[in-house]
C-alpha cells in the first residue's frame, strides 16, 4: 500500500478475489482478516440479519451492495488520517420495544458512520483502510444505546440469554412517566427464592420451561388474531416472569450481564451498552411479536441457564477519577470523571479506545464530544488524552481491549 490512504485508494488493499460456481464469493485483505459474502437475492441485500460464520474469528460483514460505490476518478480525493480520532455517528434501529442506536454496528439492518476531518464514510470502509492501524488487529467492540418505550410491557426487551456474549449496561436515564420514583428495573437472573422451593435445579428448569410454553401458546394465539382473555394473558405472563428476578436500577448504576444469565431491560430505562463483538442470542420469551425470527429458543436457553445469582458489577477504582466498571474477555470498560478544565492521560489502552460522553462535554485527542456522542481513537492515534473543556464536571465511558495488567 502507499503512504497515503484516501477514498480513491481505500479499496487498493484488496489483493485477492475468490470465485465459486455462483461468481464472486469473497475479497481478502492482508490487514483485514474478514470475509465479505455477496448475497444476490433481492438485489444483493440480505432478507434476514446475517448469522455468525462457524470459523473462529469470522463475523458477519455488511452486504457490499449497501456500501457506497467506489468514487470515480473525477471525484475529489478525501484523505483519512488514521492518526486522528474519528467521530462515531450512530444508526437508529427500530425495535418492537423501542430503538437501538448503534455506534459501532455493521449489519444488514444498518451500519454506523465514521465522521473524520475529511468527511463521513461507512464504518466498514473505515476499518478496511487498515485494521492494524485502526484496531491493532483486534475486533471492534459493540457500543450502543438502548432506548425502550416507556409503556409497560410494550417497552420490555426480550427475555433472553447468550451462549458467549457478555454485556455491560450503564443506566443513563429512567423515564419518570414509567417509574415516578426514578427507580427503574432490569430482569436479571433466576428467582433464588422460588428456585429453592424445588427439589433440585432440574425441577426448577422444567417448571420454568412449562410456564414459558404456556405463555407462548397464548402469545401466539394473540399474534395470530385470536381473541385472548386479557386476564388470562396477564396470569400466564406473571407466572412465567416469577422464575426470574426483577432488579432495581437508578441512573449511574452498572449492570453486568454474563453469558447464560436470563435478562430483560425493562420499559423506560435507557442505557449505554458495551458488549463483546459476538452476534448471538437465545430468546426465552417476549410479550410482543419477534421480528427477526419466527421461533423462541426457550428449550436450549432454559436448559443452559446459569441459575446461580449473577455476580454484582465489578466496579474497581484504579486511579483518581477512573473506575473500571467491567472486564469481559480481553475488553475492559472504565468510567472517567474529569473536573472542570482538567485533563487525564489514559496510557493503559494498547490497541484502540471507544469513548462516549455521559454528561457535560469531553475532548478526546482534540475531538470534542457532548452528551451521548461517541468517538473512536484508532491504534495509530494512541495514547488517549481526555480534557474537560467546560466549567462543569464531566463523565464519560472509555472501553477497549485492555492491557494484561490494570492501570496504576
Amino acid at each position: 500500500m502507499g503512504t497515503e490512504i484516501d477514498t480513491h485508494n481505500v479499496r487498493d488493499s484488496i489483493i485477492r478475489f475468490v470465485f465459486g460456481n455462483q461468481g464472486l464469493l469473497y475479497d481478502l485483505s492482508l490487514e483485514d482478516t474478514k470475509l465479505w459474502r455477496i448475497n444476490k437475492q433481492q438485489g444483493g441485500r440480505s432478507a434476514a440479519p446475517p448469522r455468525p460464520y462457524t470459523l473462529d474469528g469470522l463475523k458477519p460483514m455488511p452486504d457490499p451492495s449497501a456500501l457506497p460505490a467506489p468514487p470515480s476518478q473525477n471525484t475529489p480525493r478525501t484523505s483519512i488520517d488514521l492518526h486522528q480520532p474519528a467521530g462515531l455517528e450512530p444508526v437508529s434501529i427500530a425495535k418492537p420495544w423501542g430503538r437501538e442506536l448503534w455506534f459501532t454496528g455493521v449489519e444488514a439492518r444498518g451500519e454506523s458512520l465514521v465522521q473524520t476531518s475529511s468527511g463521513q464514510i461507512p464504518l466498514s470502509q473505515y476499518l478496511a483502510m487498515g485494521r492494524e492501524r485502526v484496531c491493532n488487529g483486534r475486533e471492534l467492540l459493540l457500543l450502543k444505546i438502548l432506548e425502550p418505550n416507556p409503556a409497560p410491557i410494550l417497552g420490555n426487551l426480550y427475555l433472553e440469554a447468550h451462549r458467549s456474549k457478555h454485556e455491560v449496561y450503564v443506566v443513563t436515564h429512567v423515564d419518570e412517566s414509567a417509574w415516578p420514583d426514578g427507580v427503574g428495573a432490569v430482569r436479571l437472573g433466576a428467582n433464588q427464592r422460588l428456585r429453592h422451593q424445588f427439589a433440585d435445579d432440574e425441577a426448577f428448569r422444567r417448571a420454568f420451561l412449562s410456564a414459558v410454553r404456556d405463555y407462548e401458546a397464548i402469545r401466539r394465539a394473540a399474534d395470530e388474531g385470536t381473541h385472548v382473555d386479557p386476564q388470562a394473558e396477564i396470569a400466564k405472563r406473571e407466572a412465567m416472569e416469577a422464575f426470574t428476578e426483577l432488579v432495581s436500577v437508578r441512573p449511574g448504576d452498572v449492570v453486568n450481564v454474563p453469558p447464560w444469565q436470563p435478562h430483560s431491560l425493562q420499559h423506560g430505562v435507557r442505557v449505554v451498552e458495551l458488549q463483546t463483538p459476538t452476534f448471538e442470542r437465545l430468546i426465552i420469551s417476549f410479550a410482543q411479536p419477534v421480528l427477526t425470527q419466527e421461533h423462541w429458543d426457550s428449550d436450549e436457553a432454559i436448559m443452559g441457564l446459569d441459575l446461580a445469582p449473577p455476580a454484582p458489577p465489578d466496579v474497581v477504582p484504579v486511579a483518581q477519577g477512573i473506575e473500571q466498571i467491567g472486564r469481559f474477555g480481553d475488553i475492559a470498560a472504565w468510567r472517567v470523571r474529569i473536573g472542570p478544565h482538567r485533563s487525564m492521560n489514559l496510557d493503559f489502552l494498547p490497541h484502540y479506545a471507544a469513548c462516549i460522553c455521559l454528561s457535560g462535554s469531553v475532548t478526546a485527542n482534540g475531538l470534542t464530544r457532548h452528551v451521548e456522542q461517541a468517538c473512536l481513537i484508532p491504534h495509530a492515534a494512541l495514547p488517549l488524552t481526555l480534557t474537560n473543556p467546560t466549567a462543569e464536571p464531566t463523565v464519560c465511558l472509555v472501553a477497549g481491549p485492555a492491557a494484561t495488567t490494570a492501570p496504576d
